[in-house]
This record gives C-alpha cells, structure tokens and sequence, in this order.
C-alpha cells in the first residue's frame, strides 16, 4: 500500500516529467527565454522536492515519531541516532547530499540558486545550422558542471529524474 508520502514524493516527480515533456517540445527550445527559464528552474525546484519528500516517507516507515513540520535531514539523522536504528536509503542520500561532487548536491545548488539567489546560468551555444542546447552552469564555480559533462540543459535535467527515480 502506497503511503501519503510515497505519493507525494511520486507528486512531485511527475510534475517535473510534465516540465520536462514541454520542454522537450517547446518550439522555442534552447533560446534561453522566460518560458523555458520557468520550465527549468520548476523542474529543479519539484525533482528537489521529490529527493527531500523521502525524508518524510523514511520518519513514516521507520516510525521516527516527527511531525509533518519537524522532518528535516538533521532531525532524521538525530531521530535514527537516538533509536539505534538505520537507514540505507537515508545513509547514500545523506552521502550524496554532503559530497559537492554529487549529482543531488548539484540538484540541491540549482534549486536554491534559482529559488532564492538568481536566475541559473548557462552556456549559451549558437549555431546557424542546427539546434544546440545550452549547458546550465555549477553556480558554485561558474563553470559548466563535472556532473553530467557536456550535456544540454533538457539532457541534464532528464539524467536528474532518473537519478531522483
């Protein structure tokens, strides 16, 4: 039986795929304007919410005992010290939160890059013969990530879904 969690986290995966289904057939795709902006920084922001919706599927299946608004990674973390339980789901998304080089710490950067600091940057790419799509930036550096190198903005946030599923 699926848990309200479960179907949240499940939520906010498919509101990400429907930004992505547009985004992959948007005419205007690659020309960096306000409608693909929105579709991107949506994306971010729901695969995000998904990664951050299993915290609250973990407290619900390791009965941690915290309440809607008291799930957080530290409380988690506290909540399975103080039991003596653990979790290996918990554990390799806690690995990959706190390892700068991780696709979930960039994920987590976009996120709070677009939602709160500024619009995300890219590597603009123009060609007169063919569509290329534009590479988003690590804010953290400015450079074009090491995660997922060389892949388009559209590529980039298909590999962040699959790695959210």
């Amino acid at each position: 039986m699926t848990s309200q969690f479960q179907y949240r986290a499940d939520q906010k995966l498919r509101y990400a795929e429907v930004h992505l289904e547009e985004l992959s057939t948007y005419p205007h795709a690659t020309s960096n304007d306000e409608w693909e902006n929105a579709h991107q920084e949506s994306s971010f922001f729901h695969l995000a919410g998904a990664v951050e919706a299993l915290l609250h599927e973990i407290n619900n299946g390791y009965s941690l005992g915290l309440g809607l608004t008291k799930v957080t990674w530290k409380t988690v973390a506290d909540q399975f010290r103080q039991s003596n339980q653990s979790s290996p789901a918990f554990d390799h998304l806690t690995q990959l939160r706190n390892d700068a080089t991780s696709w979930l710490a960039l994920l987590f950067e976009w996120r709070n890059h677009g939602a709160h600091r500024q619009r995300i940057g890219k590597m603009v790419n123009l060609s007169t013969s063919t569509r290329v799509d534009n590479q988003f930036k690590d804010p953290r550096s400015g450079q074009p990530p090491n995660v997922y190198p060389g892949l388009g903005c559209l590529d980039v946030l298909k590999h962040l879904a699959n790695d959210v599923r």
